[in-house]
């Protein structure tokens, strides 16, 4: 009966956190993301499958999320300063590298973290060419820490530049 009301069930059945089933068919994975819905086949019938899946969808999706949130320069130093811990001269030490960092930033590179390429970081590395190699070594040192911190907080346009800054640079006296 389909107009009347009272004992009708829906089709949809909850089995987990973010995980339903359609009438007895393949699990679905159903969550927000970003404030958007989001509804997917997980072309499954086993129940640990379609638990791990979830999971794992989930997790690429939030992370992808997290890639289109524009994130600039001068924000994700702040987040990075915010965790520095140790002893106040490497904090001091720190703080002073990003700030050396933002005010000799190539005027012609994007301060946007997904748009920074080698081109931009070789451009200002170079413009140390004239300060002493173990201070230009502690500038890589600290912008390397800030982008792997971009990364783990789910920027994964600046992992080519962490690479970039991991490459062996070490400029010798």
């Amino acid at each position: 009966m389909r107009g009347s009301t009272g004992d009708q069930k829906s089709a949809w059945v909850k089995v987990g956190p973010c995980l339903y089933q359609y009438k007895g068919n393949p699990y679905y994975a159903l969550f927000k993301v970003g404030g958007k819905q989001i509804r997917r086949s997980l072309e499954t019938t086993d129940l640990e499958l379609a638990r791990q899946l979830v999971r794992q969808l989930r997790n690429e999706m939030e992370i992808s999320s997290a890639a289109r949130e524009k994130v600039s320069l001068e924000e994700m130093a702040e987040r990075y300063l915010r965790t520095v811990r140790g002893r106040p001269s490497t904090v001091s030490q720190k703080g002073n590298a990003i700030r050396m960092m933002l005010r000799d930033w190539p005027q012609n590179a994007p301060r946007d973290l997904a748009k920074i390429r080698r081109s931009h970081i070789e451009t200002w590395i170079a413009s140390y060419k004239k300060k002493a190699a173990a201070t230009v070594n502690d500038y890589i040192a600290t912008a390397r820490a800030l982008f792997d911190q971009a990364v783990n907080d789910g920027q994964p346009a600046v992992d080519t530049v962490r690479k970039i800054l991991s490459e062996d640079r070490t400029r010798r006296g």
